[in-house]
């Protein structure tokens, strides 16, 4: 019998989240993965920039994450099709899905289509996906906005990165 839901979070570590981004996004993504399993839920980790950096399928503890996650630095393109794929393979039923990005997929011959083909995908298989946009310009926000629509989950526009904790909390939370 499972306990709890599965939390599978998406990090984008493509170029343009160098610096504060990403050091803010690595820091909410330890607080994050201590509260899921402090709570008996299960929590994967996927980080991707054109490729798939390193995935890790339920995480045990924090330790076995954290030296990878200090390692991460950001360059490359966004391939989010790419990363929800992945994410698809670890699907297991009571699952939500957070992608932290600060920009639209790039990567791939039409990326928004085959991301939003994804999340369709994802969706139809009783999976909410929400997004944790970080200073997103219009054409990002939209599409975002798009995911979330489609995949039943939340959207939150970080313009201050001192807030990006509070949010991935926030919905973690609020996915249970």
């Amino acid at each position: 019998e499972e306990k709890g839901g599965h939390y599978i979070i998406l990090l984008d570590a493509s170029g343009s989240m160098f610096g504060e981004k990403i050091y803010e996004a690595k820091k909410a993504i330890l607080f994050v993965l201590y509260k899921i399993l402090y709570n008996n839920d299960k929590a994967s980790l996927i980080v991707f920039n054109d490729k798939i950096i390193f995935s890790c399928k339920d995480i045990e503890n924090i330790e076995d994450v954290a030296e990878k996650i200090f390692e991460i630095f950001p360059n490359g393109s966004t391939d989010l099709a790419l990363a929800l794929s992945e994410a698809q393979k670890m699907l297991k039923g009571k699952d939500h899905i957070l992608i932290i990005t600060d920009a639209l997929p790039t990567h791939g011959r039409e990326p928004v289509k085959q991301t939003i083909g994804m999340v369709k995908r994802i969706r139809n298989q009783d999976c909410t996906i929400s997004v944790i946009g970080i200073k997103l310009n219009k054409n990002g926000e939209e599409i975002a906005k798009n995911i979330v629509k489609i995949g039943g989950g939340r959207l939150f526009i970080v313009k201050d990165l001192k807030q990006l904790s509070k949010f991935v909390i926030m919905d973690y939370l609020l996915s249970k």
